[in-house]
């Protein structure tokens, strides 16, 4: 299989060669999901607190004597069935971050391009015909190269005017090699790949 090379207007000059890490790539569903639920739990914050009765503020002296006065007996007015009382096993701070080893994750991240690239969502570009870092160059590459949907764009090393050109349009997400992930990948409707970041994304991968 090979990958389509177009040039900043979309027009086909070539074509690129799959990393060989993709050719024996065995369908999964399990690898790519966990890799997703990793992904998206070290996104979480995890700062929600809620305060038990020791954290509220109040509640030092015992309302009324223990005993004699015909009411139930209580320690405190911060007791958790009283409005304005601390809450029991609330949600406390906490790292959502999940442990996923690294063979697993580029396993994952074999098997999505792969089948990105059967289903002929993946392509090449020379380059993106990016002179002055204008949206409107970026919004004519991409009617260049026909697509509507959802891009993803992987590029050689930081370039402010590619950045510029792109980060504005709602659909479109700009990464390099190394921070490719499972989850982006998914996301897009198209991937393309800067032709000089090739090379790199198969050793990504491998």
């Amino acid at each position: 299989m090979s990958v389509p090379i177009v040039d900043a207007k979309g027009k086909k000059v070539g074509q690129a060669d799959i990393p060989a890490a993709l050719n024996e790539v065995k369908k999964g569903d399990a690898t790519v999901h966990q890799a997703v639920r990793t992904f998206m739990a070290a996104g979480r914050a995890g700062t929600h607190a809620t305060k038990t009765k020791g954290m509220v503020r109040g509640g030092g002296r015992k309302p009324w004597r223990q005993k004699g006065t015909g009411r139930a007996r209580t320690g405190s007015i911060r007791q958790p069935n009283w409005t304005g009382g601390g809450t029991v096993f609330g949600p406390q701070p906490r790292n959502y971050e999940m442990a996923f080893p690294k063979k697993m994750r580029r396993l994952a991240m074999r098997q999505v391009m792969a089948d990105r690239i059967v289903g002929e969502r993946v392509t090449v570009a020379q380059g993106f015909g990016v002179k002055e870092g204008r949206v409107k160059e970026g919004r004519n590459f991409l009617s260049g190269i026909k697509e509507e949907g959802k891009v993803l764009l992987v590029v050689e090393g930081h370039d402010d005017l590619t950045s510029r050109a792109f980060r504005n349009l709602p659909d479109v997400r700009i990464a390099e090699p190394a921070e490719l992930n499972v989850y982006d990948v998914l996301w897009a409707d198209r991937v393309v790949i800067q032709e000089s970041a090739w090379d790199r994304v198969g050793e990504v991968m491998s």
